[in-house]
């Protein structure tokens, strides 16, 4: 008598969406997700910029870039072009040690519309509740709202090339230096002191949202200077108050965009920096040609 066995290979389980959302949660919050989701951003500032400035005697360029060069030259000591190899050899090293743990990180396309779905939710969303936040600042402490003139019947602020290819150079560099450098810096060192997680992160949050907003009131850093000088002029009278309004407000798009990136990573963090940026672009436009 023979008895014949037969081995059964196990139906093969669909990746379910609940995996597929699992997987991407995880992912996404590594240092190489970041990188590479955020590559067309890098791609549109660099490749667009000579574009955007053609004609131009001084280029316009994004302040966070600057100094993120000047960090990775030992803040002045080696030679120019050592800060973008620095800065490349930093990132090959990060992926290169995350690569063992999470494999081919980018194996699933399709994450970059997750991402881009969140951001654009984020950017959208987070620039309302600063606006609602801003306000009630002001109401509670009864700051009084000037009148403000027009700056000009008909006139753009500046070419909308222009404001889209610096919201994408704003949304990747200035989140490299005020989440990743910055934030990212200050709770490694608070960690080190053994200060209390959760404080930490609020302190944290707390002084990089004050020097995000404060470094676009810095001349040389300005990444929206016709904006900053609107700001500046626009009112009647000498004193602005359209300046601590802007800080206040700024100041909680550094906190909400910090808040991003420890919950979310810096993807998503720097593609809602973009997004919101360029439809405050397109706001600012579009309302100044209606004066």
């Amino acid at each position: 008598m023979s008895i014949s066995t037969s081995v059964h290979s196990p139906t093969p389980t669909p990746f379910s969406e609940k995996k597929i959302l699992t997987r991407y949660r995880e992912v996404s919050h590594t240092f190489t997700y970041g990188v590479l989701a955020t590559v067309p951003l890098l791609l549109i500032y660099h490749l667009g910029l000579p574009y955007a400035n053609e004609g131009k005697r001084h280029w316009i360029v994004i302040g966070a870039s600057e100094l993120l060069e000047w960090i990775g030259t030992l803040f002045g000591l080696l030679p120019h072009y050592m800060g973008r190899v620095s800065l490349v050899g930093v990132v090959a090293f990060a992926i290169y040690r995350e690569r063992a743990r999470f494999g081919n990180i980018f194996s699933r396309p399709h994450f970059l519309l997750l991402t881009l779905n969140e951001a654009l939710a984020f950017g959208l969303g987070m620039g309302l509740i600063a606006s609602g936040l801003t306000d009630l600042v002001l109401s509670l402490i009864h700051f009084p709202l000037p009148e403000t003139k027009a700056a000009g019947s008909g006139s753009v602020l500046e070419p909308l090339f222009m404001s889209f290819v610096k919201s994408a150079g704003a949304g990747f560099y200035e989140e490299i230096f005020f989440r990743i450098v910055l934030l990212g810096g200050a709770l490694w060192a608070l960690r080190l002191l053994r200060v209390n997680g959760s404080l930490s992160r609020v302190i944290c949050l707390t002084v990089t949202a004050f020097l995000f907003s404060g470094m676009h009131y810095v001349k040389t850093y300005q990444d929206i200077p016709h904006v900053t000088e609107f700001l500046y002029e626009s009112y009647l009278g000498k004193e602005n108050p359209l300046f601590f309004i802007s800080f206040v407000y700024r100041s909680y798009m550094g906190a909400f965009l910090g808040a991003i990136f420890l919950w979310r990573g810096f993807a998503v963090a720097a593609w809602s920096h973009a997004i919101f940026d360029g439809a405050l672009y397109l706001t600012l436009n579009y309302n100044t040609n209606a004066l």
